[in-house]
């Protein structure tokens, strides 16, 4: 059972009391007519300034961006070779994580079924893609099958299947996938729920939501609806768990 904690800062918006600050981030102001046809070359290189910023680094960073998100990753291994897929969502163009390292290198990639080539980044098997939503499918080939599989940390929900069988809690350790131990006894799934808020009086109104989740069971996604009460907009997230606010 494990007990982890997401905060969630956010400002309660006026329509005629609005932050400078904010104004840009919550409702762009028009661009001109006239300068409509130089937004491309304005944000050429600079993609990222559309997605996700992640709190606590430099603004103008590309690292400082989530632009890539992505999906449950299934693995499907047998004595000779491992299949895998998954999707991936980009807000904008760039390099993805697959399964693997250079000892390990992903084959027959394909990318909506289309090949793909792969590169090596560091050690690490990429793919470099557009913006969109993609399925990413390949395989891993060995002579005497590995006891750990690499697997990115970006990739928090794994489905493994070994030999036949589905493993019903996959153990990894870091960015190794564990494929020689098995855990045959699962409890069942329970969800405990606590939601604490703190509203600190100013202008704007900025509002501190505590959410502390106690999970047991098989590792999986939950969507958590209204996490924000009305009239409030997200300025930030802290979380030791993969989320996103949708």
């Amino acid at each position: 059972m494990r007990i982890r904690t997401c905060l969630l800062t956010s400002l309660f918006l006026l329509s005629s009391l609005l932050l400078p600050a904010l104004g840009f981030a919550q409702t762009p102001k028009a661009i001109p007519p006239a300068l409509t046809p130089w937004v491309p070359w304005v944000l050429d290189g600079r993609e990222h300034m559309s997605c996700p910023f992640l709190l606590g680094q430099a603004f103008d960073d590309g690292g400082a961006h989530a632009c890539a998100w992505p999906g449950q990753l299934s693995v499907d291994v047998t004595e000779e070779s491992a299949r895998f897929s998954m999707t991936w969502r980009l807000l904008a163009e760039g390099t993805v994580q697959l399964p693997g390292d250079a000892r390990m290198r992903p084959q027959d990639v394909t990318v909506d079924g289309r090949s793909a080539v792969v590169l090596m980044n560091f050690g690490y098997s990429t793919l470099r893609l557009p913006p969109g939503v993609h399925r990413v499918e390949g395989r891993l080939t060995w002579s005497k099958r590995p006891t750990q599989l690499p697997v990115p940390d970006a990739i928090a929900l794994v489905k493994l299947r070994l030999d036949g069988a589905d493993i019903a809690v996959p153990e990894r350790d870091g960015d190794q996938l564990w494929l020689g131990r098995v855990t045959t006894e699962v409890g069942a799934d329970t969800l405990d729920l606590r939601v604490f808020r703190r509203l600190d009086d100013g202008l704007p109104l900025r509002l501190t939501t505590r959410v502390d989740l106690e999970v047991s069971g098989r590792a999986r996604e939950v969507t958590l609806p209204a996490a924000l009460p009305s009239g409030f907009a997200p300025v930030a997230i802290q979380s030791s768990l993969p989320v996103a606010l949708l």
